[in-house]
């Protein structure tokens, strides 16, 4: 008879325990605060009253949608467009806008990139928040590739900074990540992106003997090729152009565009294959040669392969690289103007005639120079 009043009342005083279970949050549920619009978490359409959402899975923001949570001493802002997987004690974004902080205050990420990222091209990307005081990191990645992107500021609410592609770069899905990091406020932005197809012109390249001696490996074309390199790894802060560029010639007729592949033969026997990473302008001996812009001549010297070069730092990871001159008329250390004449037309080094070749280098690629002519970076 005990034991069964026990029983009875053991039941009576657990039951409402027992029941209760499933209205209280589990501690790896996250508490929502805020809700607006459509929010999707694992396929199913979040309620305005919903008080939490479970850990695990995927939940997703559209063009009218977000949704602010807190789980223990943070509290995070899901914006529009945006997926993030919920993992454990983590919220990892896929794609989109997110902020986190312990204050419940946010900082949402603005951005613009132009061109559309392709290969052999410069792309510049535009960031901000409303209030910039914090501190900035950038990079693109893919598989097996990662950029770091170096950021300058160019005002209170806004930074900017460059990345470029290869002309032969991989045409694959690539994302654009980028952190902004302000006492205790953190916010991410993911863009995925696909990398345009450059759709290269193909030519045929007849070499003679004598070009031999001027492409064989040799110990001093490596230190040039390495001087190269250095001075390219060091541009300026400061960007020093404010217009369009301009062709370094005049009369302009573009005989050999950016990113023909070559094919060199010898007496009709193939030798190798290249890319173009430049544009070769028609020009006659002796014609003058300016600058495509303003920036600081870094290079001013005769070199095997490029003959008589010129490399002028615009600033920023900006460079314009000619070649091939017939005499230079600046020298190291000087600054340019835009058009400013720094040397005369010739075929020095290897060239198949007299021209003017013209890259541009955009932290250390080589991009399409008809771009910047075109495009206001």
């Amino acid at each position: 008879m005990i034991v069964k009043k026990i029983l009875h009342y053991s039941f009576h005083f657990f039951l409402p325990v027992v029941l209760a279970i499933p209205f209280i949050a589990n501690s790896s549920d996250y508490r929502v605060l805020e809700i607006h619009g459509r929010v999707i978490k694992d396929g199913a359409l979040l309620g305005k009253d919903v008080e939490y959402i479970g850990d695990g899975g995927y939940l997703r923001t559209f063009r009218d949608s977000s949704i602010v949570f807190k789980k223990g001493s943070f509290f995070y802002k899901v914006y529009p467009y945006t997926k993030v997987l919920i993992k454990e004690e983590s919220v990892k974004l896929e794609y989109g806008k997110i902020s986190r902080s312990k204050s419940g205050n946010f900082e949402e990420i603005h951005f613009l990139i132009f061109p559309k990222p392709a290969q052999g091209r410069a792309t510049k990307i535009f960031l901000s928040t409303e209030n910039n005081h914090g501190t900035w990191e950038a990079m693109v990645h893919g598989k097996g590739y990662k950029s770091r992107i170096e950021l300058y500021r160019d005002g209170d609410n806004l930074y900017s900074g460059y990345f470029a592609f290869d002309v032969k770069a991989r045409p694959d899905k690539y994302w654009l990540s980028v952190m902004f990091e302000k006492d205790d406020v953190v916010s991410n932005f993911i863009f995925p992106f696909y990398l345009r197809t450059l759709k290269p012109e193909r030519g045929v390249v007849y070499l003679q003997e004598e070009d031999l001696e001027i492409l064989k490996p040799s110990r001093e074309k490596k230190v040039q090729i390495q001087e190269l390199r250095d001075i390219l790894s060091r541009s300026r802060d400061e960007k020093m152009w404010t217009e369009r560029f301009i062709f370094p010639v005049n009369e302009v007729k573009v005989i050999s565009k950016f990113g023909k592949k070559r094919i060199y033969l010898l007496n009709k026997k193939y030798m190798f294959t290249r890319f173009h990473r430049g544009v070769d302008l028609k020009a006659k001996r002796g014609q003058e040669v300016m600058a495509p812009n303003t920036g600081i001549v870094v290079m001013a010297k005769r070199r095997i392969t490029t003959g008589n070069t010129v490399v002028i730092d615009h600033g920023r990871g900006v460079y314009s690289l000619l070649f091939h001159l017939d005499s230079i008329t600046v020298k190291e250390g000087d600054r340019v103007d835009r058009a400013t004449v720094v040397g005369t037309a010739g075929d020095s080094g290897f060239a198949g005639g007299v021209h003017v070749h013209w890259s541009v280098v955009v932290n250390g690629i080589y991009v399409d120079p008809e771009d910047w002519i075109k495009i206001k970076y």
